[in-house]
């Protein structure tokens, strides 16, 4: 299941509907103030944690992952990670049942990060109670909906001002 949020913002039905009006310049704007809206979305996801005292629930490959892809028909940006570089993001935003895991991918893992007789302490959990969900990307979306609020108004403002 991929992850998606979108940021939607109060004034956007009337935006959307003067978007095909406004000068290019602005609607170049519009769309990097929603790819630096996107960023900040993830930035709040690393950064909140260590800032109550605690690691990060994602590093690694998983920051790698999140990207932020902005559709311009549409002014939106979603926030997700690739499949392809962190395919277990999915359970870790949501959660597992309990699973039969596959023990040489585990045990691979557990020894490449040098964490020794971990890996059948992971596949045991794994098996009896499943990923217990962590919605790291949704936290991070609530968290920092004024900041993107207040970074979007700053940069249409600011736009709007050299325009006229």
């Amino acid at each position: 299941m991929p992850i998606e949020l979108d940021a939607k913002f109060p004034s956007l039905p009337q935006l959307e509907k003067d978007y095909a009006r406004m000068p290019s310049r602005l609607n170049s704007a519009i769309v990097n103030a929603l790819g630096r809206a996107g960023e900040e979305v993830k930035r709040f996801a690393l950064e909140e944690p260590i800032k109550k005292g605690r690691k990060p629930a994602w590093r690694g490959n998983m920051v790698k992952s999140i990207l932020t892809i902005v559709d311009e028909r549409r002014l939106t940006a979603r926030v997700g990670p690739n499949k392809s570089v962190a395919p277990y993001a999915s359970a870790i935003e949501y959660g597992t049942k309990k699973a039969n895991p596959p023990w040489p991918q585990i045990k691979a893992w557990a020894e490449s990060k040098k964490l020794g007789g971990v890996a059948w302490l992971i596949y045991r959990k794994l098996r009896s109670e499943g990923i217990t969900p962590n919605p790291f990307l949704q936290r991070a979306f609530k968290g920092s909906k004024s900041a993107v609020s207040k970074r979007f108004e700053v940069a249409l403002a600011s736009e709007l001002r050299r325009s006229s």
